[in-house]
């Protein structure tokens, strides 16, 4: 298993612990569960003080873990995301993009190689998910974004709330299709991962999203059992297909433990090793401050392909699964703790504008606008390092 030895981990944890003036927690904390949920807590303490400007302290949304909101404000959530599903298209041009939803999947499709491996990872991904938030309240969800706590479903994610099929999921597995496991080149020409063949990767059947249909792409899906990966000859064309899923509960075990995400808060001494723990950078595999990230893949990467399937394991296209959106407020709940820990010197970002800096490009700099969905106004970035400052942002996780 790719999990980080104890005793290294808790001397790693334990010294930044104490320049921080955390609690120190014992293997069983870590592991539990317990000790994450502590450092989300002190985090909201944290995060409360800074708030500012517009977003008032009875004006914050609370983004809470999926199986914690009750049945009716799932079917609530779910409700929400099929109105999207049915809302028209802001891209009158592109002819996959069916649908408000397919909307968001066309503007991850065109900005991959821009927003992954790069200084713009953790903030247009926050800013997009905050869209998409708003996308959903205008259908009429009223809640923040629910998030997914990897680690509660490292035993068997086909029985967790979110993928098991039932009326207040976000629908089951794919339906079994006996496959081999995926070898993935890692761009570029780094050799390949190997993952193991889970118990799906045909269409998703039961559920609320059982029968959904999906319609851009793809554009680099990975292919079961050889090094290669599959393209429609127009990615932008309306290719529509069923939403396939491939639940892998032997990846999330590895990538996605309580140990591996508290490790990635409590070990990350700045943003330019935090950034690249949670993408896996192995550009830092010799970096002696990656040293305690070296034996995972990464906590991005293990939620994405524990989803797996058509979209969820293209990288260009995987928000075409609505349990994308779960797995990436996760992703900005681990940047909001560790920001929050120490929040007067975590208000930046590095790297530069693209993907393992190949073409070389400029470093970002939070003094940069974003624009992402078209119905919303460019965003500075140095709006998003607070999450209860001025506009846009008013949110915490609990």
């Amino acid at each position: 298993m790719h999990l980080t030895p104890a005793l290294a981990l808790s001397g790693v944890l334990a010294s930044t612990a104490s320049a921080l003036n955390l609690p120190t927690f014992n293997q069983q904390a870590i592991d539990s569960g317990a000790a994450l949920a502590t450092l989300n807590k002190l985090a909201s303490a944290n995060a409360y003080k800074n708030s500012k400007g517009s977003c008032k302290a009875n004006k914050v949304k609370v983004r809470q873990e999926w199986r914690t909101l009750p049945p009716a404000q799932r079917r609530q959530f779910i409700k929400a995301v099929q109105c999207l599903q049915k809302s028209p298209s802001v891209f009158p041009d592109i002819e996959g993009a069916v649908t408000g939803y397919d909307d968001f999947t066309w503007i991850h499709l065109i900005n991959t190689v821009n927003i992954h491996y790069s200084g713009l990872f953790l903030s247009w991904h926050r800013l997009f998910i905050h869209q998409y938030e708003k996308k959903l309240e205008a259908c009429g969800w009223k809640g923040g974004l629910p998030y997914w706590e990897w680690g509660m479903d490292t035993q068997d994610v086909t029985k967790s709330p979110i993928f098991d099929g039932s009326d207040t999921s976000l629908g089951g597995n794919g339906e079994y299709i006996p496959h081999e496991g995926l070898t993935m080149p890692i761009w570029p020409d780094r050799g390949t991962t190997d993952l193991p063949p889970a118990n799906g990767s045909g269409c998703v059947t039961k559920g609320p999203f059982g029968g959904m249909q999906t319609h851009l792409g793809p554009v680099a899906l990975p292919d079961y059992g050889a090094p290669t990966y599959s393209s429609a000859a127009n990615p932008a064309a309306k290719n529509t297909r069923c939403l396939k899923r491939d639940l892998n509960t032997a990846l999330l075990r590895t990538e996605n433990t309580f140990r591996n995400s508290t490790n990635l808060i409590l070990s990350s001494p700045d943003i330019e090793i935090f950034r690249a723990a949670i993408e896996g950078d192995l550009r830092y595999n010799n970096d002696t401050r990656y040293a305690p990230f070296k034996d995972v893949k990464s906590v991005h990467f293990g939620g994405h392909f524990t989803i797996g399937g058509d979209p969820g394991s293209d990288a260009f296209i995987s928000c075409g699964d609505p349990a994308f959106w779960l797995h990436h407020s996760q992703i900005d709940r681990m940047w909001w703790i560790w920001q929050n820990l120490d929040f007067a010197n975590r208000q930046d970002v590095f790297g530069t504008h693209t993907i393992l800096n190949q073409p070389a490009s400029e470093n970002v700099t939070v003094d940069e606008f974003l624009d992402i969905h078209p119905d919303f106004p460019s965003t500075q970035i140095k709006k998003l390092m607070n999450t209860v400052g001025d506009e846009p942002l008013c949110y915490v996780y609990a």
